[in-house]
């Protein structure tokens, strides 16, 4: 029995060093690996655009609104029902990081409206902003084409010639999609023509503004 008791011993005590070991030589890999592929990476050198960037841009355009006041029993009844279809458009600023030279974030505001000789509405929004450039890697005259997505919430009102309100748009939903191009540069900034569609919504509003417009932007880095 004592014989058996040594050879158990002996047989555990040998797979506790084979466990052993082997568990240093995967450590030791993940170490090698990890120092090899990741230790010393650095990410690409920005080559057109980086760091922290702002920006701002205005159009001018067509906008549609159908409104109602925010009030429950007022909604959808077409006695309270208020359009406008007119020449309209609006602007946006932004602060942000542009993250690589394909792609930007940021956080800003956005305004747009239109309006006749009877009643004019509009309204603005706190957006979540993403730049990016699908074409960069396609060679230096695509680098600097780009399309924007906003998204956020605002309000909104029609008013008549007087001041009166008409209709509110309570707390709405905004989306916008857009594209532009930055071919004039000089020092830290970039200039170009935008587009834009813009998308405003709530139970009792509804708006669609289109614009085509201007846009100046600040690159902290630009090394071109």
């Amino acid at each position: 029995m004592r014989g058996r008791s040594w050879v158990r011993l002996v047989c555990s005590f040998a797979q506790l060093s084979t466990l052993l070991a082997l568990t240093l030589d995967v450590s030791q890999a993940r170490a090698d690996f990890a120092e090899s592929d990741y230790g010393d990476y650095e990410p690409p050198k920005p080559e057109r655009r980086s760091g922290f960037t702002f920006g701002l841009d205005y159009g001018a355009g067509y906008g549609h609104i159908v409104g109602y006041p925010n009030k429950l029993a007022q909604l959808n009844d077409p006695a309270y029902r208020q359009t406008i279809s007119a020449a309209g458009g609006g602007g946006a600023f932004w602060i942000g990081s542009a993250l690589r030279d394909w792609i930007s974030v940021g956080l800003g505001y956005a305004a747009r409206g239109a309006g006749n000789k009877e009643t004019s509405g509009g309204g603005g929004a706190i957006l979540f902003r993403v730049e990016g450039f699908p074409l960069y890697m396609q060679g230096p005259r695509w680098r600097d084409l780009g399309v924007l997505a906003e998204f956020g919430a605002g309000s909104g009102a029609i008013a008549d010639k007087d001041g009166t309100q008409l209709a509110n748009a309570g707390s709405m939903s905004s989306v916008a999609f857009g594209a532009f191009y930055e071919p004039l540069q000089f020092w830290h900034f970039s200039a170009g023509p935008v587009v834009r569609y813009a998308y405003d919504f709530s139970t009792s509003w509804a708006s669609h503004n289109a614009s085509v417009g201007f846009r100046l932007v600040f690159y902290g880095t630009q090394p071109d």
